[in-house]
């Protein structure tokens, strides 16, 4: 185990011995070794002991802070541990036009050649599907169109298309009982909007921590616009994993329902899970993202393929490799 949750309101992180303890008033829910563990994510109405967090630091592990309703509010990270030499690099590469833009379609091009082989699996599995083979068509006419976009805003825009076009297909694919019709993030207004949110929060802590390790500012990106305390950086790198990863995850749980409706609810914030589902859907997660899977020729775990994916992003920065591949399944 790498990660520690915390979930229910009340639950607090101790250290004690060497070891970290999760209770909930005089119950303890888990006990585990602090080493090895590289990242503790906590749910609005948790709490962690300044010993425990000192502990996290001392040891280079991060702390992930998110609310009730499941969103990134921030990350605290040992200090100084962005390297000045990649720093410097990755503002001077991010000032660069050219670069940028360059950049920003590699990604695209990935998310989409991915989001592509996923419909055509979809097509196949599901035959009776009107829209999955048009969608997966329609990832590689945009494909073709970013080869010729002259600004970042072009490069967003075909995604954006390609993006609903991918989402149609999941909505005449997922059962109706499920009432997906569309993306929507805040508020979730349904179940699976709710898993998507959720999957995608969760794949932006990995990403983050990785990309921090790395010597990344998590903030200077070059699809997503950098602005205020947005990461955009990470939400950058997350776009390779989306269909791959998360996307994929929650289809199978709807599909083979592994999770139900009736293990959500709505409120005021929308569609959110109960406390037991929520649990679920992280243990589900957490086996998920140690699959393996092949990237360049090499085998390893989307847990290991995030770290590795953001040294290179590093090296890329710092002019050390000539191009950086993203994720393309196959």
């Amino acid at each position: 185990m790498s990660q520690i949750y915390l979930s229910l309101p009340g639950s607090k992180l101790r250290l004690k011995n060497g070891r970290y303890l999760v209770t909930l008033r005089d119950e303890t829910l888990l006990e585990t070794p602090s080493e090895g563990i590289r990242e503790v994510i906590l749910l609005g109405g948790t709490q962690i002991t300044t010993q425990a967090m000192r502990h996290l630091l001392t040891h280079q592990a991060r702390l992930h802070l998110l609310t009730q309703e499941e969103r990134h509010i921030g990350t605290l990270e040992p200090t100084m541990n962005t390297k000045t030499d990649t720093l410097r690099a990755q503002v001077r590469q991010t000032d660069r036009l050219e670069w940028r833009l360059e950049t920003a379609k590699t990604i695209v091009k990935a998310k989409l050649e991915n989001t592509r082989i996923v419909l055509q699996r979809l097509a196949r599995d599901h035959p009776n599907s009107t829209l999955a083979k048009e969608a997966a068509e329609f990832q590689r006419l945009a494909i073709e169109s970013i080869q010729t976009a002259t600004n970042e805003n072009e490069v967003r825009g075909y995604e954006g298309i390609a993006a609903q076009a991918h989402f149609a297909v999941l909505s005449e694919i997922i059962p109706s009982h499920w009432e997906f019709s569309t993306r929507e993030r805040r508020p979730p207004p349904d179940a699976i909007n709710a898993m998507l949110s959720f999957g995608y929060t969760l794949l932006l802590t990995r990403i983050i921590s990785a990309l921090q390790s790395a010597g990344l500012h998590i903030g200077i990106g070059c699809l997503h616009v950098s602005h205020g305390t947005r990461p955009a950086l990470a939400l950058d790198l997350m776009e390779e994993f989306r269909a791959a990863l998360v996307d994929r995850f929650v289809l199978n749980i709807a599909l083979r329902e592994l999770l139900k409706p009736s293990d959500f609810m709505q409120t005021n914030q929308g569609c959110r899970f109960s406390s037991k589902a929520r649990d679920h859907f992280i243990r589900l997660w957490e086996a998920r993202i140690q699959t393996t899977i092949q990237h360049q020729e090499k085998t390893m775990t989307y847990a290991r393929l995030i770290r590795s994916q953001a040294k290179d992003f590093a090296a890329y920065i710092r002019l050390e490799i000539p191009t950086y591949q993203p994720l393309r399944i196959r």
